[in-house]
């Protein structure tokens, strides 16, 4: 056990004080993210003992009041030790200080914690500043602690899917390459040893070499465009899946999130992010398909024709894409 843990007196005291109903519903996090939730809970409150006026960030510097307020914070809520070294960074770049270690609220006994006021997102008001400590409740600490362990999830997946575009052509290539290599092989064997399975035949018949429907292999529609044969159209279909279901699928939205309290907010802010990280994972993707004499078209033995009808495709999905990013930050801005 930690030799700065305030007494179990303390702790179901100060439990008591606050909701009993959020601390049961309130969600487990690690360290870093119970020592954020702490932090952000004070970002809209002004101590008396810091400068008039200045950043947060210097409040944490400089006010004794906010230190001892979030060393308290930390013992209470956190069920393991705080990594501060990004605040003692803040604090060497502004003033040339350090952030106090936990003794700074060794002085404090079991009754007074009980007496420290308690705050949450409206309740007391901001007009003026605070010359004593202050606790955020159990209930508005559960709410930052949810959205900080929702706000990393949701930047996992962003980075995530964002890279599974790659992944995807990347694994698309890795066929081709093998598939030319078996062809390459098969060929250099002496012919009384070639064989041809009923699969190979069946594959080739039915995926491989015919058109996606109907007789003609590149179908044209009018001037809206052309349809490929069918193994370019089936790649080209769950490529269009992965990017819709990467869209729409790992995303947490509750009410009251601590960054935008409203569902319709957190939709319009992260499927926009969303949308925009995967439009520029898949700009590489144009420029690569586009080119005449790329080294994917080396590696695999397929022409032109095939990897242009993929540079159309993942230029339309990027360029909705980038629409979508581009209409949901305008109208979070509006």
């Amino acid at each position: 056990m930690r030799s700065w843990r305030l007494s179990s007196t303390a702790y179901c005291l100060a439990v008591l004080f606050c909701n009993n109903s959020a601390l049961a519903a309130a969600p487990v996090v690690g360290g870093t993210v119970c020592g954020k939730a702490c932090r952000q809970t004070f970002r809209t409150l002004r101590f008396s003992d810091a400068p008039d006026w200045v950043f947060f960030a210097v409040q944490e510097c400089t006010s004794r009041l906010y230190q001892q307020s979030v060393h308290l914070c930390w013992e209470i809520y956190c069920s393991e030790d705080v990594w501060i070294l990004e605040i003692n960074q803040t604090c060497q770049e502004i003033d040339g200080s350090q952030f106090p270690t936990h003794d700074i609220i060794a002085g404090l006994t079991d009754e007074d914690v009980v007496q420290i006021a308690r705050f949450n997102a409206t309740s007391p008001d901001r007009v003026h500043p605070f010359a004593q400590l202050m606790l955020p409740s159990r209930a508005f600490y559960d709410l930052w602690g949810r959205t900080l362990d929702a706000h990393g999830y949701i930047w996992d997946k962003h980075y995530y899917y964002g890279w599974a575009m790659g992944i995807f052509w990347a694994v698309v290539v890795a066929v081709g390459v093998l598939n030319r290599a078996l062809i390459q092989w098969e060929a250099c064997r002496p012919r009384a040893f070639r064989t041809q399975q009923r699969t190979d035949v069946w594959f080739k018949r039915n995926i491989l070499a015919p058109a996606t429907f109907g007789r003609r292999c590149v179908q044209d529609f009018g001037g809206w465009g052309t349809l490929p044969p069918r193994v370019r159209t089936l790649t080209l279909t769950l490529f269009v899946l992965i990017n819709i279901v990467c869209a729409v699928y790992g995303y947490r939205f509750f009410e009251g999130y601590g960054y935008y309290p409203t569902i319709g907010m957190q939709i319009l802010r992260y499927v926009s992010d969303r949308t925009g990280i995967i439009s520029f994972a898949n700009f590489p993707l144009i420029w690569l398909f586009g080119m005449r004499n790329n080294v994917v078209i080396w590696l695999t033995g397929w022409d032109f024709k095939t990897y242009n009808n993929f540079h159309r495709w993942v230029g339309r999905l990027a360029a909705l894409q980038a629409i979508i990013h581009s209409v949901g930050y305008t109208a979070l801005i509006l």
